[in-house]
């Protein structure tokens, strides 16, 4: 916990020093920022009296103000750290994490021209396959959080279907709530239940955005059509949020469970991790170590066929499994109150 101590002054006293010591309690980096940008935050803490200076680490617009400077200052060269990787990539199919781009295509355009077609669009035309995480979308149309697939056809576009309440949309009947605490949050629209796959490279490829995974009896909705079901599953994930906790490792293994229920192999692409490859027989074939940079390489064998649970839960899914777990619980119950009943 970090604990900032101030003195019973009216004012603070040292704004250089407060703004010197924000990048420890905010975790940001204020020498990537503009000075146009410096010049308004310095402006934004000038007004600040002790109460509110005391509420600074609580005032989430503020923050959020100063990470969308950070980011748009860091933007380029996260761009072009991704531009190369991409180039360098040699394996048929390329793919980065969820919101790998975190632009929409307009403010892409806008911040670095030509970007997309100088390092996403040559991979389809090498006779080569990429998915991309990125958001899509505009006002009037809603936005979502996507992948793009790129190859010699025609564009392809999945829209994360699973999303999470307040961090990617604000249920029905809170949207009160997050406007009194002034809390910026996303309003992203659901994409399809049954999204078609991403057929490229003779294989059909099913993308899941973050813990999408989670949920198998919708992974399973794909397979309702075995003509049409995926051959590889694809897992774009950002969850930085996490840090370095239990969660990295306990979402490989979701991944895991995923493909023993599937039997399909499943690829997966994150931003801190952990970026693996899993057979259909649940194994990690290879993965990166968390926290670490990098580009993993390696082959994946595409499965066709259904198991009986993508049979089942693809059509029906999983409520009937769960009607008939009750109705056998209250069968198990009313045999057991049978027996204990008192005999005349």
């Amino acid at each position: 916990m970090r604990v900032l101590v101030l003195t019973a002054e009216a004012r603070v006293p040292d704004l250089s020093a407060l703004y010197q010591s924000l990048p420890r309690y905010l975790d940001i980096d204020l020498h990537v920022l503009g000075k146009a940008q410096q010049r308004q935050l310095r402006r934004y803490l000038a007004g600040l009296d002790l109460q509110s200076y005391q509420r600074i680490l609580l005032d989430l617009p503020f923050k959020h103000m100063v990470a969308q400077a950070t980011l748009l200052a860091r933007l380029p060269g996260l761009l072009a750290s991704l531009g190369t990787d991409l180039q360098r990539a040699r394996g048929q199919l390329v793919v980065a994490p969820e919101t790998a781009v975190p632009l929409l295509p307009a403010q892409l355009d806008a911040l670095a021209p030509g970007w997309w077609a100088a390092h996403v669009e040559p991979i389809g035309r090498s006779g080569r396959a990429a998915l991309i995480g990125l958001p899509l979308g505009d006002f009037d149309s809603g936005y979502t959080n996507s992948v793009a697939g790129v190859h010699a056809g025609a564009p392809y576009r999945y829209d994360k279907h699973h999303l999470v309440p307040f961090g990617e949309f604000i249920p029905t009947g809170f949207r009160w709530f997050t406007e009194l605490m002034r809390i910026p949050l996303g309003d992203f629209a659901r994409g399809p239940l049954r999204a078609p796959s991403f057929e490229a490279l003779g294989q059909r490829f099913g993308p899941n955005v973050c813990y999408e995974d989670l949920f198998g009896e919708e992974l399973a909705a794909r397979f309702s059509d075995a003509a049409g079901a995926p051959t590889v599953l694809v897992n774009l994930s950002n969850i930085a949020w996490f840090g370095d906790t239990v969660a990295l490792p306990q979402h490989l293994h979701i991944t895991r469970m995923r493909t023993l229920e599937l039997e399909r192999p499943m690829l997966r692409a994150t931003n801190t991790g952990v970026t693996a490859i899993v057979d259909h027989r649940a194994q990690v074939v290879e993965q990166l170590p968390p926290f670490l940079a990098g580009v993993l390489e390696g082959e994946v064998q595409a499965r066709q066929g259904l198991t009986p649970y993508a049979w089942w839960v693809g059509r029906f899914g999983l409520w009937p499994l769960g009607l008939g777990a009750v109705w056998v619980a209250l069968a198990c119950v009313r045999r057991a109150a049978r027996r204990i009943e008192p005999r005349p």
